[in-house]
């Protein structure tokens, strides 16, 4: 269940995200994911938040919409990076 919805928390902020760059909007999708993932399964218990197998658990959902939002501003701060121009 939990996975489920750190999918879907991961995604929604993929696509929020993406509708300011259309180009990569899948790439914001899929970074989302993977963040809302790593934030929900790997983070949120090594603050003390454990996640229980089949019931939702709101620390561990925050963690993963945290964790979501930082990836995908890694991600825009990487892709635009000003090109560096050889003098």
């Amino acid at each position: 269940m939990n996975l489920v919805l750190w999918f879907v928390v991961g995604a929604m902020m993929g696509w929020a995200s993406g509708q300011f760059d259309y180009q990569r909007i899948g790439w914001h999708i899929v970074l989302g994911m993977g963040g809302g993932v790593v934030g929900g399964a790997f983070l949120a218990p090594l603050i003390g938040v454990a996640p229980t197998p089949h019931a939702f658990n709101p620390e561990a959902c925050l963690m993963s919409v945290f964790c979501a939002i930082v990836v995908l501003v890694l991600a825009h701060v990487l892709w635009h990076r000003p090109e560096r121009r050889a003098v």
